[in-house]
């Protein structure tokens, strides 16, 4: 019992037998839920509140091609999808929801037990939070980066390379760098997920968490003018809706405005949602107490080189997704060009008892036992 403690507490896992277990009676649970009448209703319970997710989805029309689309992007996004957006994805179990569950995939599984310390009743709410916000957003299970190309080039959101100082991942956050013009607001919110999903690919993450560093220089209040009610309401519910644990966010460079307006949201939430945003000083100090500030770009007291350090990720990222594409095609998998899912999550095949004990008393065949008649196995505890 101590050391399955021990391993919750510093890697988030337990011993793999437990862990199979777990992932079944997971995955049974949700399917249960999920497939009882009412189990795709539009509405989550956080924090112990009922939060409505209808109304996510914007009537927008995806811009064209991008003209600064590369080479190298065109290459990873075979079929035409060098514009960087989201043009074959949404939600894609309209036909047969019932498969929805089993696609979530094993990891994804996995990351909901982690995230709620494995315990298995509180990981049902948190994937059955995140696939209905999916569905009534008309979004994918997962993202990648050929998806929102064009939003990730801009930077709005980012990953910060390595950990903080209590090994978590970063999420560096600039505002000022959403356009409208360049591509809707929800595809911008869509890079942003698709940041926090990466981060999470670690599953030391899955346990310690991310931490946000927005930059609010060059915000204001004109930026709210970009966003609609359903960007809002979207933006509030992703994170939330996402199996992750956001344990601090750094609100940096915040003008008088911008600290008034943050003030008067936070004064709604709960005080432990409050504890968890910190407005960093001129100085800088109350940031670099938590993360190196050589893992920050210049703009936050660090060094240079942060955004050929972004660009390069999001390269070696399209590069992996190009390849994973191409193994998949020859493989006879085919490919269409919609977001790829992770197969799905088979049950294992039952045994009966009586076989079961008829193949424990089974002797190994002669060739494998030792010259005195033994099986040549070290016996158990030696």
């Amino acid at each position: 019992r101590e050391s399955w403690q021990r391993a919750v507490q510093n890697t988030g896992d337990i011993p793999a037998l437990e862990a199979e277990r777990a992932i079944l009676r997971l995955m049974s649970a949700v399917e249960e839920e999920w497939n009882k009448p009412g189990g795709r209703a539009a509405t989550v319970q956080i924090n112990g509140i009922g939060i409505d997710l209808s109304d996510l989805q914007n009537d927008v029309r995806a811009p064209g091609p991008d003209p600064d689309a590369t080479a190298a992007d065109g290459d990873a996004n075979d079929g035409g999808a060098s514009s960087g957006l989201l043009r074959t994805g949404g939600w894609p179990f309209r036909a047969n929801e019932h498969d929805a569950v089993r696609h979530l995939g094993r990891e994804m599984l996995l990351q909901c037990l982690r995230v709620r310390g494995w315990r298995v009743d509180q990981s049902v709410q948190v994937a059955l939070r995140f696939m209905r916000f999916r569905r009534n957003a008309d979004w994918s299970l997962y993202f990648r980066a050929r998806d929102v190309l064009r939003p990730l080039r801009t930077g709005m959101a980012s990953l910060l390379p390595g950990r903080d100082r209590f090994g978590r991942a970063m999420i560096y956050v600039k505002p000022r760098f959403l356009d409208p013009a360049l591509c809707p607001v929800e595809y911008f919110q869509q890079s942003a997920c698709y940041c926090i999903q990466e981060a999470n690919r670690d599953p030391v993450v899955q346990s310690k968490g991310v931490v946000i560093v927005v930059d609010t220089s060059g915000t204001g209040l004109m930026t709210l003018g970009n966003y609609t009610y359903e960007d809002l309401r979207r933006g509030a519910l992703m994170f939330n809706c996402y199996p992750s644990r956001v344990r601090h966010t750094y609100i940096v460079h915040a003008s008088g405005t911008m600290y008034a307006s943050v003030k008067a949201i936070l004064a709604m939430m709960r005080p432990v949602t409050r504890a968890k945003v910190t407005f960093v000083s001129e100085d800088l100090s109350e940031l670099h107490e938590a993360i190196d500030p050589k893992l920050l770009p210049p703009e936050m007291g660090g060094v240079d080189g942060y955004d050929e350090w972004w660009q390069k990720y999001v390269d070696e990222r399209l590069s992996a997704e190009g390849r994973e594409q191409r193994e998949v095609a020859e493989g006879g998998g085919g490919s269409n060009g919609s977001p790829a899912l992770p197969p799905p999550v088979e049950r294992p095949r039952r045994r009966s008892t009586a076989r079961s004990r008829s193949l424990e008393r089974t002797p190994p065949p002669l060739e494998e036992r030792g010259g005195d008649g033994s099986t040549g196995l070290p016996l158990p505890g030696l």
